[in-house]
C-alpha cells in the first residue's frame, strides 16, 4: 500500500510533468514564430556571418529559457519586443568581444634588451617580478577574475563564483589585462630610468 505522502508526491510530480509540457508547448510556438526574423535581423547587424548569427541567435533562446517565468506572461508583441531587445543586447556583447584582450605576454615590454644566457634570464625574472607587483595593484576582484583565468577556469565557471555574469566578466578581465599592461610598462620604463 502506498502512503500518503507518496501519493501527495505523485501529484506534485504528475504537476510539475504537466507544467514542463506546457511551457515547452508555450516555448515551441515562440521558436516557431520569432526564430526566422530573429536570425534574419541577426544576421544583417553582423554583417551576414551566418555562423556568429546562430550562436547569438542560440544565446538568445538560452535567454528566454533562463528568464522564462518572469516573461512568460508577455504575449504577442511584448514578447518579440523583449526578444529584440535581447538580441540587440547579445550583438552588442559579440561586437565588443573583438576589443577584449585575453594575454599579457610580460616579456614583450623588454624584447631590445633580450641577450641569450644568464642576461636573458635576468631580465624574465625581473619582469615576472614586477608582474607580480603590479597583479597585487589590481583590485581584488580584478585579481581573482585574472588568477582564475590564468588557473584554466572558463567564463562560465568563474560567473557562478563571482555572480557575474559571463561577458561582465569578459569585460572586467579584458580592463583588467589592459590596466595590467599599464602598470607593467610604467614599472618597467620606470626601472630602466
Amino acid at each position: 500500500m502506498t502512503g500518503p505522502e507518496e501519493k501527495d508526491s505523485e501529484i506534485t510530480g504528475g504537476r510539475k510533468k504537466c507544467m514542463r509540457q506546457e511551457e515547452e508547448r508555450f516555448f515551441q510556438i515562440i521558436f516557431e514564430k520569432n526564430s526566422h526574423v530573429l536570425f534574419r535581423y541577426i544576421c544583417g547587424q553582423l554583417n551576414n556571418d551566418r555562423e556568429t548569427a546562430k550562436d547569438v541567435l542560440n544565446d538568445v533562446w538560452e535567454v528566454l529559457v533562463v528568464k522564462f517565468e518572469t516573461v512568460a506572461d508577455l504575449e504577442g508583441e511584448e514578447m518579440t519586443k523583449w526578444l529584440f531587445c535581447v538580441a540587440k543586447n547579445k550583438i552588442k556583447n559579440q561586437r565588443r568581444k573583438h576589443y577584449y584582450q585575453n594575454e599579457v605576454s610580460y616579456t614583450q615590454y623588454q624584447k631590445e634588451n633580450r641577450n641569450e644566457g644568464e642576461a636573458g634570464a635576468t631580465a624574465e625574472i625581473e619582469e615576472r617580478m614586477v608582474m607580480q607587483n603590479c597583479i597585487q595593484n589590481l583590485n581584488p576582484m580584478d585579481q581573482r577574475i585574472f588568477w582564475g583565468r590564468a588557473y584554466g577556469f572558463s567564463y562560465k565557471e568563474l560567473s557562478g563564483f563571482c555572480k557575474k555574469s559571463e561577458q561582465a566578466l569578459q569585460c572586467q578581465y579584458s580592463r583588467a589585462i589592459k590596466k595590467l599592461q599599464g602598470m607593467m610598462s610604467q614599472e618597467i620604463s620606470l626601472t630602466r630610468a
